[in-house]
């Protein structure tokens, strides 16, 4: 965990023994509780996790303070619940020097920041709550009844699992089953569920079950399906109706479950990013904003780029074509029909030619992150007009997608992107047609000392606009994008820093905590102060906080509705569909209210 060394190494450490650990286990650090070590094991072990410290007994010594050792201990717990850390020893700060003292400040610091993240968290209930009646009696149908629960018991399974059990209204034809249970592999999905009033009763109804049970599988449940039924099914068939216990039905399926066919086109794994999969994949009901899709009968593919360790199932989606003219990539064949009955085994085993199309982008973020630069680009009159480009870096690489078409669609910008393993890179290249030139660079570093240094470097090296578009790797943080070190107030600092005197800092931003929603915006508040910014996208779901170096003049509405209007008579000479996209996204930009 030594940051000269490589300040990436210990959080691949931590993760790796986060995810070997079983429900109920326990990891045990050693520490003389050193600030980056003590500042790393609190972010790591937060949602999910049981922590205490302990005073490690030693001799007492004659004349000298030596520095005293600690056990951190932090045992694996639900997900959803993120508890205080306990010192369990009685202790004299006074009486042990600085290095108690400034044990204890950073305590108190993490405590505040795990009461301010509790806040406004749902109750989840026990089956041994749910069996005392705390939400009626369990062992009967009660239309309309929602309840989060987790599942699992330490020293009986391996896991605790996340869940959501829906008791469904009457339907007008009978219910298939009286009662079944969904297995969703990806926590963002699950999150999304619990987010939203709507959809879990849609889904229930879909699933045509009397009572239905949601249970959400994250990066930790590392193992297949049937180990996983078989661990968690003791405790399933308890939540059964009372006259169904003995028909206990399991349906197992996937988050990805809307696409009517999948290709495999390459695995590989990394040391820094875990497993990393490609995939091409046929959607029933594909987004109906592709350009050039004259023809119906003909399937669109998208190739999709997931990472193993994150909790969005799949982090970039590119539209592959056979019409535009980029560098080629190894190839779906015409159809995936085709590629799914042959089954080839190497990823270059399909015939034909296949590009991916880098002037499209299906995430609603991805398109917003344009908008949002093209408008406040607009209201702070930035202008080329000397030939200087302007200098945009973004955090994050994944498929290459973003950097790509803003590149062809912004021709003006002088791209930089920080991405800190190069198997990303490689992987960028040879699936999605990614390529570097004078205007789109990669730097293979980690994005913290990237950004310090920049924000430590001359004018000439200042950044006009800096972009955060990374997911979470470690679902413990409550966040799903970024990592939380992004939203921390050191990084922030140091982004603000790095700016130009007109500079814009774009963050990717979701999780389904209020509480760790409102510390977020509170530190972004404290260091961007007034111009803050937000845009929801995604049904709501992310949010795109953009924020102004400078704090005066002060944008508000009326300033915002100007640059639309400036933006609009700028690209008006511009008929290409993404104009009209880029148009109606900077309309949903708003000022971000104080918390």
């Amino acid at each position: 965990m030594e940051p000269d060394i490589d300040p990436r190494l210990g959080t691949i450490y931590l993760s790796e023994a986060k995810r070997l650990l079983k429900a109920g286990g326990k990891y045990i650090c050693l520490t003389l509780a050193e600030s980056h070590v003590v500042g790393l094991l609190f972010r790591k072990f937060r949602f999910g996790w049981k922590v205490s410290l302990h005073a490690v007994a030693q001799e007492p010594s004659s004349g000298t303070t030596e520095q005293r050792a600690f056990l951190f201990v932090a045992e694996k717990y639900l997900l959803t619940v993120i508890s205080q850390i306990s010192f369990m020893d009685e202790y004299s700060v006074q009486s042990h020097g600085n290095q108690v003292r400034e044990l204890f400040e950073a305590l108190e610091r993490e405590n505040t920041v795990r009461a301010e993240y509790s806040n406004g968290t749902d109750t989840c209930y026990s089956l041994k709550d749910l069996k005392q009646g705390v939400q009626g009696n369990i062992g009967v149908l009660v239309p309309g009844r929602g309840i989060n629960l987790f599942l699992g018991e330490t020293g009986v399974s391996r896991f605790f699992y996340s869940c959501l059990l829906l008791d469904a209204h009457p339907l007008a034809r009978p219910f298939s089953d009286q009662y079944r249970v969904l297995f969703i592999h990806s926590m963002q999905m699950f999150q999304r569920l619990l987010a939203s009033n709507v959809r879990p009763w849609v889904l229930a109804v879909g699933q045509s079950a009397a009572r239905l049970l949601i249970v959400a599988l994250d990066a930790n449940h590392n193992v297949s399906p049937i180990e996983i039924v078989n661990d968690i099914f003791r405790f399933i068939e308890q939540l059964a109706p009372r006259d169904d216990i003995k028909k206990v039905k399991v349906k197992v399926t996937h988050a990805d479950e809307g696409y009517k066919q999948q290709k495999i086109v390459s695995k590989v794994t990394s040391t820094l990013s875990g497993p990393i999969a490609i995939d091409d994949v046929i959607y029933f009901n594909p987004p109906g904003d592709i350009p050039n899709t004259h023809d119906k009968s003909k399937d669109i593919i998208f190739r999709r780029l997931r990472f193993g360790r994150t909790e969005a199932f799949a982090q970039s989606e590119a539209l592959l074509s056979t019409q535009v003219q980029n560098k080629k990539v190894p190839a779906a064949s015409e159809t995936l029909k085709r590629m799914v009955e042959s089954q080839p085994s190497d990823s270059q085993a399909s015939t034909g030619d296949t590009n991916v199309d880098h002037k499209y982008l299906r995430s609603g973020h991805d398109k917003g992150k344009i908008s949002g630069l093209l408008l406040f680009s607009i209201h702070s009159k930035r202008t080329t007009s000397s030939g200087r480009l302007v200098k945009t870096v973004i955090i994050g690489l994944g498929a290459g997608l973003l950097p790509m078409c803003m590149r062809n669609y912004v021709p003006t910008l002088k791209i930089e992107v920080v991405e800190s393993d190069p198997v990303v890179l490689n992987v960028a290249k040879e699936y999605f047609g990614f390529e570097e030139d004078d205007c789109l660079k990669v730097h293979i570093t980690d994005a913290m000392k990237f950004v310090k240094e920049r924000a430590e470097g001359h004018n000439s090296s200042k950044i006009d606009v800096l972009i955060i578009d990374m997911d979470s790797s470690d679902s413990s943080s409550g966040l799903i994008c970024p990592e939380a070190e992004f939203v921390e107030e050191p990084f922030l600092l140091a982004a603000k820093d790095s700016l130009s005197d007109k500079g814009l800092f774009i963050l990717m931003f979701a999780t389904c905590y209020p509480g760790v929603r409102a510390a977020a915006y509170s530190k972004l508040q404290t260091v961007f102060s007034s111009n803050l910014f937000i845009m929801h996208v995604d049904k709501g779901f992310s949010e795109l906080i953009f924020a102004l170096k400078k704090d005066s003049p002060v944008i508000g509405e009326e300033e915002l509705a100007q640059a639309c209007e400036a933006l609009r008579r700028s690209l008006e000479h511009n008929k290409g569909e993404w104009v009209k996209r880029a148009l109606d996204d900077s309309k949903k930009i708003e000022p971000l209210r104080k918390s």
